[in-house]
C-alpha cells in the first residue's frame, strides 16, 4: 500500500482532485479490509430488536336465550251412548192358527163353541172365524150371537185361538171393519189368556175399546190399541161386549194380536 501511495502521490502531485479521489479510494479499501476482518474473527453483530406492543381488545357478547314452554292440556271426554234397539212387534196370529168361534161366553167362564149356520150361536158359511186372520179386508167373520135383531145381537161372541208361535206376549191388537153394515162393528171387547188346554182357566188381559168407536169406513183398519201385559200365554180369547147399532149379528174383517215371542 505504501508503494501504491507513493505512486499515486507522484502521479497526482499536480492535481488536487486526483488527491481527493485517491483518499476516497483508500477509505473504501480500508472499509473493505475491516469488513473482511470482522467476517474472519466473528465479531458479534449488533441486533436491534423492535418491539411492537399490540393492544388486543376482546369483546365478549353475552346472548340470553329465553325459552317459553307452552303446556297444552287436552281433556278428552268419552261419552258412551247405549242404543237400545227395540225388538220389532210381531203379528202373533196367522190364518194357519187353530181358531174356534164362540157364543154366549163371558170373561172368566168356560167357552161355548159356535157352528156354521144362520141362527143363534152360529156364523155364516164362508164368513167364518179364520177370515179374521187372513189379512184380507174383503173377507169377514160374521157371528149371529143370540139369534135376534137388536143392539146386543153379537154380544158375548168371539173366538178362541191357539197361535202356532207360542208362548207369546201380547202387547197390542187391531180390528178392521166389515164390507157393509157399520151397525155390526164391534166397539168394546175383552182379551184373555191361558196356558191351560181345552179353553179353560182364563186370565183377563184387557177390557176396553176396540179402537173402532170412530167409524173408519168399510173394510178399513181401526187404530191399534195397546195392552198392558207381562205374561206369556199359549192361548187367547176375544169376546165382543158391544156393537155400533141394531142388527142381527156382529162382524169384522180382521183382528190381529201383536207382541213378542
Amino acid at each position: 500500500m505504501f508503494h501504491a501511495h507513493i505512486f499515486i502521490t507522484f502521479l497526482c502531485r499536480w492535481s488536487p482532485v486526483c488527491l481527493i479521489l485517491f483518499l476516497l479510494a483508500l477509505l473504501l479499501l480500508g472499509a473493505g479490509i475491516a469488513a473482511m476482518l470482522v467476517a474472519l474473527i466473528g465479531i458479534p453483530k449488533t441486533t436491534t430488536a423492535t418491539t411492537t406492543a399490540t393492544a388486543t381488545t376482546t369483546t365478549t357478547t353475552t346472548t340470553t336465550t329465553t325459552t317459553t314452554t307452552t303446556t297444552t292440556t287436552t281433556t278428552t271426554t268419552t261419552t258412551t251412548t247405549t242404543t237400545t234397539t227395540a225388538t220389532p212387534l210381531l203379528n202373533i196370529t196367522s190364518d194357519a192358527d187353530p181358531i174356534f168361534g164362540l157364543c154366549n161366553t163371558t170373561a172368566g167362564s168356560a167357552s161355548q163353541f159356535s157352528s156354521i149356520g144362520v141362527s143363534s150361536c152360529q156364523y155364516t158359511s164362508g164368513e167364518e172365524p179364520i177370515n179374521a186372520l187372513d189379512y184380507d179386508t174383503s173377507t169377514k167373520y160374521v157371528s149371529y150371537g143370540n139369534g135376534g135383531t137388536s143392539s146386543t145381537a153379537g154380544v158375548n161372541t168371539g173366538f178362541y185361538i191357539r197361535p202356532r208361535q207360542y208362548p207369546s206376549l201380547v202387547t197390542s191388537f187391531q180390528f178392521a171393519t166389515g164390507s157393509d153394515h157399520n151397525t155390526r162393528d164391534p166397539l168394546t171387547m175383552t182379551l184373555e189368556g191361558t196356558n191351560a188346554t181345552g179353553g179353560n182357566l182364563w186370565t183377563l188381559i184387557y177390557n176396553g175399546v176396540t179402537g173402532c168407536a170412530t167409524d173408519p169406513g168399510r173394510s178399513a183398519y181401526c187404530p191399534i190399541q195397546s195392552v198392558t201385559n207381562t205374561v206369556y200365554y199359549l192361548n187367547y180369547r176375544v169376546l165382543i161386549l158391544a156393537q155400533r147399532g141394531t142388527d142381527n149379528s156382529v162382524q169384522y174383517s180382521e183382528m190381529h194380536l201383536f207382541g213378542y215371542l
